[in-house]
């Protein structure tokens, strides 16, 4: 098993990786970062789906001479949440066995599996994933040590701005917990903000605020804003706190009809003062924020949002799938 630092920088950089990659692990900026890299180095000719939207006619036009997405040869498809993927061929030996065959025999091309949680070695150990690691490449995208977190930061720093002070980076590490998607955006900031100069304490404190627990609330105004970041730091944050993942599940599709149904009112003409009113917003600072939620979200992308919610809700209810992980994938899913 690789770690996905030096896996893309040794041989995926290289042009080592195997045809059947399979990332996993707990680090969404890690994956993100590596899905950049594919988008980056494929191009036009990287297809991304949806392990609930995948489907086996996928794996056969990938192995298949030349591949149909692009007359280049070195083609790639990406499957997020592969989990509902291989789930498809989980009941039956002859579509596990048809699962291998198509992968065994993939021809100018190479298939991405993204995994929304680490795998672990039981996992890796069942069927499918046992023969699937056997011909590719495993690839862990873990939390990485403190020392290492500093070092990213420090570099970005190093490369697109001024550097940043020892002391400083100590702070804004501690500020942001560590987490790298939310350092990401904090280093942003300071770049923004510094330019050339290098990073002091004292620039970290009047640009970068401490990120300590959020609020449903945060977490709310995050999704709708459709702020991935935010939206993501905010869930973990009221999950630490022993919120359940069903009950953020259920805020977020109470906010989902109200916006679903207040455009559907609009659309037969109705005032938007009055199409609010109907589904209970009636406070001015409610008012106003979900005005700016529907500049963000038309119809069509609400109705979706909302069978996906649906769908969740099924998937934690009826087939006993890990809540966290479940509303976690969704939110990526959701704003991606």
């Amino acid at each position: 098993m690789f770690k996905i630092l030096p896996y893309q920088k040794e041989v995926f950089e290289k042009g080592k990786s195997k045809p059947l990659v399979i990332v996993h692990g707990e680090e969404e900026y890690l994956k993100k970062t590596f899905l950049g890299k594919l988008k980056e180095t494929y191009g036009d000719s990287l297809r991304i789906l949806w392990g609930d939207e995948a489907e086996p006619l996928h794996l056969y036009e990938l192995s298949r001479e030349g591949s149909i997405f692009s007359a280049r040869t070195d083609t790639a498809l990406v499957i997020l949440e592969a989990e509902a993927f291989l789930k498809k061929f989980s009941r039956g030996k002859k579509k596990a066995e048809e699962l291998k065959r198509r992968l065994k025999n993939l021809k100018g091309g190479h298939i991405f599996f993204f995994f929304g949680t680490k795998l672990t070695n039981q996992d890796l150990a069942k069927e499918p994933l046992k023969s699937l690691s056997a011909l590719g490449d495993v690839v862990l995208a873990d939390s990485l040590s403190l020392k290492k977190v500093k070092d990213i930061v420090r570099r970005k720093l190093e490369r697109e701005g001024g550097g940043i002070e020892e002391s400083a980076l100590e702070l804004l590490v501690g500020m942001c917990h560590g987490d790298l998607m939310v350092l990401k955006q904090e280093v942003e900031k300071l770049i923004a903000y510094a330019g050339k100069e290098r990073v002091t304490e004292e620039i970290v404190r009047k640009v970068c605020f401490h990120w300590d627990s959020s609020s449903l609330f945060d977490l709310l105004d995050a999704f709708y804003g459709k702020d991935l970041q935010g939206a993501l730091r905010s869930f973990k944050s009221c999950v630490l706190q022993g919120l359940l993942p069903l009950q953020i599940l259920a805020s977020l599709t109470g906010y989902g009809v109200k916006l679903y149904f207040i455009r559907l009112f609009l659309k037969k003409g109705e005032r938007l003062e009055k199409a609010m009113e109907k589904v209970g917003i009636k406070h001015g600072f409610m008012k106003m924020k979900f005005k700016k939620f529907l500049d963000l979200w038309k119809e069509e992308e609400l109705k979706a949002l909302l069978q996906k919610l649906y769908r969740a809700e099924l998937s934690i209810k009826a087939y006993f799938s890990d809540p966290q992980r479940e509303l976690q994938n969704l939110i990526v899913k959701a704003l991606s």
